[in-house]
């Protein structure tokens, strides 16, 4: 049984009152079966047009969303790499920068020691605790 939507049903009903032909309200699908026989073949093509019409419309609009949709969860996987990336860059640079330095101060302690520099001072030069110089 055919399914009018609103817009054929409106201008099915309209082509009717035109000729004259007036009808109680009936749902859709009454109509269509009822009217179809009323109607002139070029009544019938429009009918049958503005039913592919807003199939086709309500289709698209569904295609279109579910791609939309898609489209967007793969930009926003990009972007939140992206995001994800530079992060952990950022903090990538930032723990090495800070292991460098410890290494840094480390090997100063080192070479300090060979010189029998007294722990006190190694401690203020590199800014080790007296405890870990006593590690090394």
């Amino acid at each position: 049984m055919e399914y009018l939507s609103q817009l054929a049903f409106e201008k099915a009903l309209q082509n009717l009152k035109e000729k004259g032909l007036y009808l109680s309200l009936f749902d859709r699908e009454e109509f269509a079966v009822m009217s179809m026989q009323a109607l002139t073949l070029e009544d019938k093509m429009n009918i049958k047009y503005e039913i592919g019409l807003s199939e086709g419309k309500a289709e698209g609009i569904s295609i279109g969303e579910k791609r939309g949709i898609s489209i967007g969860e793969k930009r926003g996987i990009s972007i939140g790499e992206k995001r994800g990336i530079s992060i952990g860059e950022k903090r990538g640079i930032s723990i090495g920068e800070k292991r460098g330095e410890h290494r840094n101060q480390i090997h100063v302690a080192k070479n300090m020691l060979k010189l029998n520099i007294e722990k006190d001072i190694i401690s203020e030069v590199t800014g080790l605790s007296l405890e870990e110089i006593e590690e090394l």
